[in-house]
């Protein structure tokens, strides 16, 4: 007798996101994400860097790999 295997492949969606921007310290970071029926995750995040810019990452991540698009934007300071 033969034994028939099933692959079920399970998913689960959610999300979820955060920010910190702290005017004191000047810190400003962020992250969200979220996962869909589909298997895919999506998210971005974005650091304030200690130059001025900010680096801003939007990914996707799949059964092929992780995948990342990084920018960066300048943030004029009136700070002297």
């Amino acid at each position: 007798m033969g034994c028939l295997e099933e692959k079920v492949k399970l998913t689960a969606g959610y999300a979820f996101g955060y920010r910190v921007r702290d005017f004191h310290t000047g810190n400003d970071y962020g992250h969200t994400q979220n996962r869909d029926l589909d298997g895919v995750t999506r998210g971005q995040y974005h650091i304030l860097l200690p130059d001025g810019r900010i680096q801003n990452v939007r990914y996707t991540a799949d059964d092929d790999g992780f995948h990342a698009q990084i920018t960066y934007d300048s943030i004029h300071s009136t700070k002297k």
